[in-house]
């Protein structure tokens, strides 16, 4: 089975699968581009060869929650020479900024 037999198959179900694209997923080292789990299995049917995919570890983190914002350069600047100043973390530091916030409401709510 040819390449571009493989990539008109997948393409069937995938529009936007072009040879190029494929060449890459072909060396995900390099490229840093996977295939689907779907896309490899329909490679395996048509080509008859089998791609083993990798499956990722769990998350082992204390906390698995996240919270994203955008700060001004010089609030930057600030919270990373005050993080290496005590020598923690920037996750530490915004959780301790976080619970000390809510300690203090409950105690002015009372």
């Amino acid at each position: 089975m040819t390449e571009r037999q493989v990539v008109r198959a997948v393409r069937a179900v995938y529009p936007g699968y072009d040879s190029p694209l494929h060449s890459k997923a072909k060396n995900p080292f390099y490229y840093g581009i996977r295939t689907l789990q779907r896309v490899d299995e329909i490679i395996a049917d048509v080509s008859g060869v089998v791609v083993p995919q990798k499956t990722r570890k769990p998350e082992n983190r204390k906390y698995t929650d996240r919270l994203y914002c955008r700060v001004s350069p010089e609030t930057m600047k600030k919270v990373e020479y005050y993080t290496s100043e005590e020598r923690i973390t920037k996750d530490k530091f915004l959780n301790d900024l976080i619970k000390r916030f809510f300690a203090e409401r409950e105690e002015k709510d009372g």
